[in-house]
């Protein structure tokens, strides 16, 4: 991994807190609650950066320790994708979202995802695809099942297939970060 050096994490660090100093002086002057939103944002994006390249510099990761296991959202409804992502996030889970099951298959990281939360009926390639594509590559991942369809006979093959759950939309919040805490868990 490249190190950066102390002086431009300094140099970093000193215009994120500007940054937060300008955002808090301003922020609710004029401006819309989204653009606050955005700003604040923007400000947590800034941390995160110098905090990241600050654990870096610390030299190589521990014996044991390892990266968290990604949450995937596999979903063609770009608003309950993005909603879901979101909202997974204030748990701290790390989640990386997908518009399609190609897109989620053709990820690099598919070895670091812990549980996938995969809607069912999606246009070009299901959701029982996605699974069965997985399974066929190897990869026993953890399935929570998400669908707006009520088709009962869907539900029951992905429940056949192995999937930890079958949700109906809206999904039930605390059903939702339960089982992921569970797939989590399992691992």
């Amino acid at each position: 991994m490249h190190k950066m050096p102390v002086q431009p994490l300094a140099q970093l660090l000193r215009i994120a807190d500007r940054l937060a100093v300008h955002l808090s002086d301003t922020s609710y002057r004029g401006r819309s609650k989204l653009r606050n939103v955005a700003l604040a944002t923007s400000r947590v994006d800034i941390y995160s950066a110098a905090m990241d390249q600050a654990m870096c510099n610390e030299g190589p990761d521990p014996i044991g320790k390892r990266d968290p296991p990604i949450i995937a959202v596999v979903d063609d409804d770009k608003g309950f994708r993005d909603a879901l992502q979101f909202f997974l996030r204030t748990f701290e889970f790390h989640v990386e979202a997908f518009a399609s099951g190609d897109d989620f298959l053709r990820s690099s990281r598919l070895d670091a995802v812990g549980c996938v939360v995969l809607d069912l009926a999606m246009p070009e390639m299901s959701g029982l695809e996605v699974q069965q594509q997985l399974a066929a590559r190897g990869l026993q991942i953890p399935i929570v099942f998400v669908t707006a369809h009520r088709d009962e006979d869907l539900g029951r093959r992905a429940s056949e297939a192995g999937a930890l759950a079958v949700l109906r939309k809206p999904v039930d919040d605390e059903e939702l970060v339960h089982l992921v805490r569970e797939a989590l868990r399992g691992q």
